[in-house]
């Protein structure tokens, strides 16, 4: 697991970009939530992305060799054989 960015990412200004009404995006509040995954798990972007977005489609389980997932609440890594 890699070192939090927390307290320098929620103190810049740039985190309440999103409740801005101006800025408008599909996807939004899972954005907001991978963001908030990102920050308090220490992972990728990508991972806290890829399992918010599972979470909110009802996806429990993900396939992969990848650590990170583990450190996610309410999702089951499985390790494919070789």
């Amino acid at each position: 697991m890699r070192s939090k960015p927390g307290g320098l990412w929620r103190s810049c200004s740039g985190w309440n970009i999103f409740s801005l009404p101006g800025v408008q995006m599909s996807g939004k509040a899972l954005c907001k939530r991978a963001l908030d995954v990102y920050v308090d798990r220490g992972i990728s972007f990508a991972d806290a992305y890829t399992a918010i977005t599972m979470q909110a489609q009802g996806v429990p389980e993900i396939y992969s060799w990848d650590r990170d997932f583990d450190h996610i609440d309410g999702l089951n890594r499985v390790e494919p054989e070789e």
